[in-house]
């Protein structure tokens, strides 16, 4: 089906001003036939859940309120959840049948409301926390800034290629390995079993597909879930014979072999500069000649560092999800090394950081070493108090007294307006200047700069992922939207995710890992290979030979009309690389026993496709006519952050 759903938007902001909200942000031609519905009123009222029938949608979505604490604002959800399960009581007793079937979906901002969802919730509701989900997502991006991309890929409903869950009875006794030759536009990434909920990121490629497995997969979205099949039979790639596992190697770039970029491409207005010693042009005796290589990408770009990584960290968040964020490096699947010094530089004292922490934490960290440090990251002077040589990564967040002046949760976060968020982005991007400027002034190169985004509109070069100088931007509320759509439409999606987080090992490597300079092969011959040694290719980027040059991964090369053209992969020149999945081996990882993460997605084990009504979101293929993705309206990308609580109902 092609058409849109009825999506009604329950808040106690005026109904004119959702109007007028929503028709800025997601315009007509956006809508893809969708309907939006807005009504004023409370979810805490049990009359205003009724008046806008709640208790005969197909899927509900609590969102959490923005304008109050993480505390305040929880307690808001679980109450909205009980009402809603009390609505269907209500209609059990008049009509003897549970007459609801879909999910509720409900946003948690603190761990400390999943156990209560857990008990005093039906099966029905399911919750997302979101803020530890952001944080693990973040706390990846240290070490891999390329995850952005990734995690875009598999829950945007804008991307090409977009993450399923599949089950094919023909394909059972098939081992994991040779799954992808039955589907030319799809990626297996793992198995979950139907029953238990088990779910395995890139599995052993002789691990055979059992009777109640399903696969997870990315796929295109130009074809309904009813009509996507695998082909049979399916056929090996040739070139496997001419390739032995023995052969591979985790071919990591290093700065030695880098690829190069002349310096008369060097444009010191969008990198660092370098110290005047360092190279003179047309000359021999400098470090850098006219053709001589420059490095001007993060090394994070170009191959999995290991060992400790100083951590610069810029603005102190909102406490809940800087407790998240700190315990996620410290003990989480991307934790930092050992003995990693994470400096907290920020407007707060050592000693309110450190009472924050014992609140809300009450532990020790195991691995890293938090050295708060008093100063305004608005100030480059303060700044330059550090010595930013030192660090590999630098994380700039918006500051919780940015956000909120008085520092008092309890009386509201007054940032409703478009003006507050780009606002917000503006300190945000000056405090990213001040880093790059003292990097600059000390003769460092680029660092590997992770961003917040607060507003969904007004990017520059210095938040373009696509633009040097590379810095990567996260916007939480985007983030947190695309995953709140994605269980809603299946909430078991909530288990594969949180499995790809925690127990899947990002790996960047150079192409000369699978392919011989020179060779000639497809997509698909390049994946074959490296299901050999148990690795999951996502996709690739490109390094530009030139400053101008954007770079852009691209992900699920296979759903792509290209995918069976011939290339060489290997050009000798480091400029390609490679990003794979791989199983975390338990020795690398720092999983806590009590992971609220992995402990809150338990409910969504127990939902059955079965369990969803039929059709209560449009399939995510092709319109034909427009040939445009068929979605449901909801903020996309850099959407700014809601401010009063609302529920959307998908009739």
């Amino acid at each position: 089906m092609n058409g849109g759903r009825v999506i009604v938007v329950l808040s106690q902001r005026s109904k004119l001003e959702m109007e007028a909200s929503f028709r800025r942000s997601i315009p007509e031609g956006d809508r893809h036939k969708s309907q939006f519905v807005f009504r004023q009123g409370s979810p805490l009222i049990p009359d205003d859940l009724r008046n806008v029938s709640a208790d005969d949608a197909a899927v509900v979505l609590i969102v959490a309120d923005a304008s109050r604490g993480p505390e305040e604002a929880d307690a808001q959800t679980l109450r909205t959840a009980v009402l809603l399960d009390e609505l269907d009581l209500a209609g059990y007793e008049l009509e003897g049948d549970m007459h609801r079937h879909g999910p509720i979906i409900a946003e948690a901002k603190t761990t400390a409301a999943l156990p209560l969802m857990s008990s005093y919730c039906s099966k029905r509701i399911v919750a997302v926390p979101t803020n530890q989900l952001n944080a693990r997502r973040l706390a990846r991006m240290v070490r891999h800034p390329v995850v952005a991309e990734v995690s875009k890929a598999m829950l945007s409903f804008n991307s090409p290629s977009q993450i399923y869950l599949h089950r094919f009875p023909e394909l059972v006794g098939v081992s994991f390995g040779s799954l992808n030759w039955h589907f030319p536009d799809g990626l297996v990434l793992g198995l979950m079993h139907r029953r238990t909920g088990d779910c395995r990121i890139a599995p052993n490629h002789e691990e055979l597909v059992g009777p109640d497995d399903e696969l997870v997969m990315m796929r295109p979205t130009s074809i309904s879930e009813a009509d996507y099949r695998p082909l049979m039979p399916a056929q090996a790639p040739a070139s496997l014979r001419s390739w032995s596992p023995s052969e591979y190697h985790e071919c990591s770039t290093t700065l030695d072999h880098g690829p190069p970029i002349a310096i008369r491409h060097y444009d010191p207005r969008v990198a660092s500069r370098l110290p005047a010693d360092m190279w003179r042009r047309g000359g021999s005796q400098g470090m850098l000649g006219d053709t001589s290589p420059m490095y001007i990408l993060p090394a994070e770009y170009l191959q999995d560092v290991e060992g400790a990584q100083p951590l610069l960290l810029c603005g102190w968040g909102e406490t809940s999800y800087m407790c998240d964020l700190l315990l996620e490096l410290d003990r989480g699947p991307a934790a930092l090394a050992r003995g990693c010094e994470v400096t907290l530089f920020s407007p707060h004292s050592p000693e309110e950081i450190k009472a924050c922490l014992e609140e809300t934490i009450g532990t020790r960290f195991w691995n890293i070493r938090l050295r708060p440090v008093q100063g305004n990251p608005l100030r480059l002077r303060e700044l330059a108090r550090l010595d930013v040589r030192r660090y590999k990564c630098a994380i700039v967040l918006c500051d919780a007294l940015w956000l909120d002046p008085d520092a008092d949760d309890l009386n509201g976060i007054e940032v409703n307006e478009k003006r507050d968020f780009l606002r917000l982005d503006a300190m945000i991007m000056m405090a990213q200047l001040n880093v790059r400027k003292a990097l600059e002034s000390a003769g460092h190169p680029d660092i590997n700069i992770i961003c917040e985004k607060v507003a969904f509109d007004g990017v520059t070069r210095f938040e373009d992922r696509f633009r040097l100088p590379l810095a990567v931007t996260v916007n939480f509320t985007s983030h947190t939207a695309k995953m709140l759509l994605e269980v809603a439409y299946n909430p078991r999606l909530l288990l594969t995710y949180s499995k790809i987080t925690s127990e899947a090992r990002m790996l960047v490597q150079d192409s000369s890992a699978f392919a011989r300079p020179g060779e000639v092969l497809t997509w698909a011959e390049l994946h074959a290979r490296a299901a050999l040694v148990d690795q999951v290719l996502l996709g690739f980027y490109e390094i530009s030979s030139v400053m101008s040059g954007p770079i852009h991964a691209t992900i699920n090369p296979a759903g792509d009309e290209h995918s069976q053209d011939l290339r060489v992969w290997n050009r000798g020149d480091q400029r390609l690389k490679l990003l794979a999945f791989a199983q975390a081996t338990f020795d690398h990882m720092n999983l806590d026993e009590n992971d609220t993460l992995l402990n809150s997605v338990w409910l969504a084990k127990e939902w059955k496709p079965d369990r969803l009504k039929k059709n209560w979101l449009p399939d995510r293929h092709l319109d034909n006519q427009h040939q445009r993705v068929n979605k449901p309206a909801v903020i996309e990308e850099n959407a700014g952050p809601a401010s009063s609580p609302c529920i959307g109902f998908t009739k």
